[in-house]
């Protein structure tokens, strides 16, 4: 009891404002959680902090408030920001993050009272329209919250209307994924925009990497905060949420993701892929699969397959989250790129599966904290090949992240032995469905070649022949792996009862310029062919006085005669052929002795 009444909103140290207070138990917030217990009152008392809290722990809470009350208690005293200016930047690596804070923002000032400073607060993303219609949607609105991604970010700080010295708050959420090496020179010409004298507060589930980078952002004496309690494992990881790991080969891992998805009770699922190309290729594929599966009753009825990753335009992917989160009565399944693997909230996910581990260990944690969020349980599971991927469980655990043998749970491969022969049917239905699951295999081992943990993840280790069983590939296609496939078939043909040539695309037009392409580059050989043939009859029909040989043994003969009169040249009279040693200065001037004496002596002769 004790412990839970230090977990009430009024066991802050300072008395939160009403409307606030109202807002966030009408929201279903009727106490802190331990990590909101511990920030708010040194973010809100002028502290700069870092704060590290495993995924599902209220973290966007913790920096929201006290983001509302500095806005509100500045709007008390100056009564209005100027025209240009804004209180707060929040930056987030992705775009349905960002959309996630403004969700969080938008429910609690809607009990704002005072009309005369309400509380705005305005998305700031790339790929949506332009930084110059962000600006004047910002100068009509004049939000005091600001949330970004880091590129538009940068760019909305840099135009001529936007003035950042009101700017009070800087919040990084996810800030290890910030910090890195892909944003990290955004992030530096970010902190050198906004003014030196603000708070700073970065949040993510894991900070290793980030300590180091703190001082970058202009935080002075900053607090690092690193919550553990008894709703919290002391771990990495939610202690409510179960971690496994399943020993599959490569061509059994859409089977066992079926049996899987048909043995689990849960309401939402997301499955993870390596690659956009991979999302993209197996969405369609294993749509088609469920529904061969369903005909013939093998018990998958119920699933509703969803497609997320960054390649999508944001308006299809905010309607995917839409409908992936919404109600329904059917097992929701997402298939996402790590775009889903940091910091979204969505509701009721119970299951989290991953096809292959990430290349970064950090997001292994963030893609299992899908699930068991908010204390609520969870269930995450790795597919790993055999051989030196089964090192990876060691691996986890070094890094306080613990991994539990799943088994077989009577999984039997017999079961979803069509899933090859329909895969096969499929894709020989059209060629551009063959085409994807090429171009989804090279972008796999491209990715793969990436890992962090690249004694246990090589190149040179992986089984191939079953890999391109798994994406139902007919052919290899030509990359410098090919080198470690052992007994690598000609010309790359797994499947040599596939005509490539007949081989057709169900779109009309993209089959009739194929065929033209095919026709032309038919033609352009055999003008190539006739051409060559016709230069070899030429060459064997000439006479032997023209033939190219003789005239080879012709120059060669001339460039012989030409050396040797050089030579005789060379040679003195009275050596015969004896070659002289002398200076060609002195060669030349014998020569002209001799011949004047010559001259002499025929005019003593008449």
């Amino acid at each position: 009891m004790a412990a839970e009444s230090k977990l009430t909103w009024d066991s802050l140290p300072y008395k939160l404002l009403p409307w606030l207070r109202e807002a966030l138990v009408s929201n279903g917030y009727e106490s802190m959680t331990p990590v909101q217990a511990s920030v708010i009152p040194l973010f809100s008392g002028n502290k700069d902090v870092v704060v590290q809290a495993v995924t599902g722990s209220g973290k966007t809470l913790a920096f929201v408030i006290p983001v509302l009350e500095k806005i509100c208690h500045f709007l008390r005293e100056e009564s209005t920001f100027k025209k240009g200016h804004f209180g707060s930047l929040i930056i987030c690596p992705t775009k349905e993050l960002a959309f996630q804070i403004e969700a969080v923002i938008n429910n609690l000032v809607e009990f704002c009272p005072d009309e005369n400073y309400k509380l705005k607060a305005q998305v700031v993303l790339g790929g949506m329209g332009t930084v110059l219609t962000d600006v004047q949607n910002f100068m009509k609105t004049r939000a005091q919250v600001i949330i970004a991604t880091p590129g538009r970010a940068l760019e909305f700080l840099q135009h001529s209307m936007v003035k950042s010295s009101s700017c009070q708050v800087l919040i990084l959420d996810e800030a290890d994924r910030l910090l890195d090496h892909n944003f990290s020179s955004e992030m530096s010409l970010i902190a050198k925009i906004l003014p030196r004298q603000k708070r700073v507060g970065m949040f993510s589930a894991t900070m290793s990497a980030v300590i180091d980078d703190v001082f970058k952002l202009g935080m002075s004496n900053p607090v690092r905060i690193t919550v553990k309690s008894d709703h919290l494992s002391q771990k990495l990881i939610p202690s409510k949420l179960k971690l496994f790991y399943s020993i599959v080969p490569a061509d059994e891992k859409i089977g066992f993701l079926f049996h899987l998805l048909e043995s689990y009770q849960f309401k939402r699922a997301i499955v993870y892929f390596p690659t956009c190309v991979c999302v993209s290729y197996f969405y369609l594929l294993l749509n088609h699969l469920l529904s061969c599966l369903n005909k013939q009753g093998n018990g998958c009825k119920g699933i509703k397959l969803h497609s997320l990753h960054g390649k999508l335009q944001l308006e299809t992917r905010t309607k995917t989250l839409s409908h992936f989160s919404g109600l329904s009565d059917c097992k929701n399944v997402l298939l996402s790129t790590d775009v889903a693997a940091r910091g979204l909230d969505i509701p009721d996910v119970d299951l989290v599966i991953q096809l292959d581990p990430p290349t970064d260990p950090d997001v292994f944690v963030h893609r299992c904290g899908r699930a068991g969020r908010a204390g609520k349980p969870g269930t995450a599971v790795v597919f790993l090949t055999p051989g030196l991927e089964e090192n990876y469980v060691d691996f986890m655990s070094m890094r306080k992240v613990e991994l539990h043998d799943l088994g077989n749970v009577h999984y039997n491969p017999q079961r979803f032995e069509l899933i090859h022969t329909e895969s096969r049917t499929w894709l020989l239905a059209d060629r551009a469905r063959h085409e994807k699951a090429t171009k989804a295999f090279v972008t796999y081992i491209r990715h793969y070649s990436k890992h962090s943990a690249a004694s246990i993840f090589r190149l040179s280790a992986l089984d191939y022949w079953r890999l391109a069983k798994e994406f139902s590939l007919f052919r290899f296609p030509k990359m410098p792996e090919n080198r470690f496939i052992h007994d690598f078939p000609e010309g790359g043909f797994i499947d040599k009862s596939v005509n490539f040539e007949s081989h057709s695309y169900l779109n009309t037009q993209k089959e009739n310029e194929r065929l033209q392409q095919l026709c032309s580059s038919s033609k352009a050989v055999q003008l190539n062919d006739a051409m060559l043939d016709r230069k070899a009859r030429k060459e064997k029909n000439l006479p032997w006085s023209k033939n190219s040989k003789s005239k080879v043994n012709e120059k060669q003969s001339s460039f012989s005669l030409k050396e040797s009169k050089k030579k005789k040249r060379l040679l003195l009279p009275e050596a015969g052929i004896r070659e002289t040693q002398e200076d060609w200065k002195d060669l030349v001037r014998s020569n002209k002795r001799r011949k004047a004496s010559e001259t002499t002596s025929f005019f003593n002769d008449l």
